[in-house]
């Protein structure tokens, strides 16, 4: 697989119709969660400051995620 055709398929994965949740107060700050991609959260002190790297966040954690399971798809083939 192409780096282009990695690339394609993680933002696929990004244009999903993911749940975002926000939840906090002004006195502790807030935190935004994508519960569909455990551990994916970002804070704020409002609770618009999350979603300026939200996306960001998300596009990590989807592309780490993607590319741990091709490692681990090719390595069984290796091995199999």
């Amino acid at each position: 697989m192409t780096a282009e055709e990695l690339e394609a398929q993680v933002q696929a994965i990004i244009r999903r119709p993911y749940h975002r949740v926000v939840t906090g107060e002004p006195s502790e700050g807030y935190l935004a969660q994508v519960p569909e991609l455990p551990g994916c959260f970002t804070a704020g002190e409002t609770p618009e400051d999350p979603w300026t790297s939200a996306d960001s966040t998300q596009t990590a954690m989807a592309s780490s995620r993607f590319r741990m399971a091709r490692s681990r798809s090719q390595q069984r083939g290796r091995y199999a």
